[in-house]
């Protein structure tokens, strides 16, 4: 009689209208070659083919089905079935490159006293023709698939605080951190793993691989560009947007390559944003003339943003939001 091995690693990839993309997150993931480990994908009430496509095409998938609720509801949901020693996380737009778990796997083998493993990562952009090709990584070959980087790993609660510099696509985390964090905070709808890594943070050390093993997929559809304020600055017939990018490294370079005279007043950066994120862009963008009015935020409420475009029109350029402003 043969008994079956205990699974190793679980992913949980939440899924929301995220047909185009999905396929190529489950490949990425299915190449990476660990045995026995399982993928569970939690559909969050997509209103497209996304968990048929799951049913018909991926039958070895673990597949939830549940009412649209957010990301931290969907990882919660695949966290309170997760069997695996390890709990990896990829969102469903996201790619894993070859050797990543291994990677991962093996340095949480050897360093028991590590909670947590993530990465770095490249931004994948489409080309001309809105196609997402694999970009040449090639030049990353030379990195030792062990090397950290110091500057993100270790106790870094206090780096935390300032900058998001843990990427949820990337981590794996042992079983026991995440029975002590508990689960994503689901009053939080966007920004809810920059919450859950500085909690976890202040039980467990977390170290970053400086070789980058994932990519993330830039689109108009990211949730890093569907924040609230965003959808004020859109919506609002007074508001013109000059432009839209992607990090914090692409907003200064948009506003060098504007006429001093035609300069956006307000820049809004994101927290979470890849590359450059909007904490150290901000001191960048502030050196600029004329220095415009910028608003660092993340998973600002519907109301919050309103009381900060309230604020803006009132000439309160220095206007932090309270809490009580943010909330509801």
């Amino acid at each position: 009689m043969h008994t079956k091995a205990p699974c190793l690693v679980s992913v949980i990839i939440p899924a929301y209208n995220a047909r185009r993309y999905i396929g190529d997150a489950l490949e990425s993931v299915l190449a990476q070659g660990v045995e026995n480990s399982e993928i569970i994908v939690v559909d969050d009430g997509s209103s497209d083919d996304t968990a048929d496509f799951i049913a018909r095409d991926y039958p070895s998938v673990r597949l939830v089905r549940k009412t649209n609720g957010g990301a931290a509801t969907a990882r919660n949901a695949g966290m309170r079935i997760a069997q695996g020693q390890f709990i990896a996380f990829l969102d469903a737009d996201d790619y894993w490159l070859p050797g990543k778990l291994q990677a991962q796997l093996h340095y949480l083998a050897a360093h028991p006293d590590i909670g947590i493993v993530c990465t770095h990562f490249a931004v994948w952009h489409a080309d001309v023709m809105g196609r997402f090709q694999l970009p040449d990584l090639s030049g990353d070959d030379g990195i030792p698939h062990d090397m950290i980087d110091p500057s993100r790993s270790g106790w870094i609660y206090h780096k935390l605080l300032l900058v998001c510099m843990v990427w949820t696509s990337t981590v794996v985390m042992r079983r026991t951190v995440m029975e002590q964090v508990g689960e994503f905070d689901t009053s939080l709808r966007l920004g809810q793993d920059y919450d859950y890594w500085l909690r976890a943070a202040r039980i467990t050390p977390i170290y970053t691989l400086q070789r980058p093993f994932a990519l993330y997929r830039q689109h108009a559809t990211s949730a890093t560009v569907r924040g609230a304020l965003a959808r004020v600055l859109q919506s609002d017939p007074e508001i013109e947007v000059v432009a839209r990018v992607a990090d914090g490294q692409a907003a200064l370079a948009a506003l060098d390559a504007a006429p001093a005279a035609s300069r956006p007043e307000v820049v809004l950066l994101d927290l979470e944003m890849p590359v450059m994120d909007g904490m150290t862009a901000l001191p960048l963008i502030l050196r600029r003339e004329p220095k415009p009015i910028v608003i660092v935020a993340s998973a600002l409420t519907q109301r919050g943003a309103a009381a900060t475009m309230e604020a803006l029109r009132a000439g309160a350029a220095d206007y932090v939001p309270k809490p009580s402003a943010a909330g509801g």
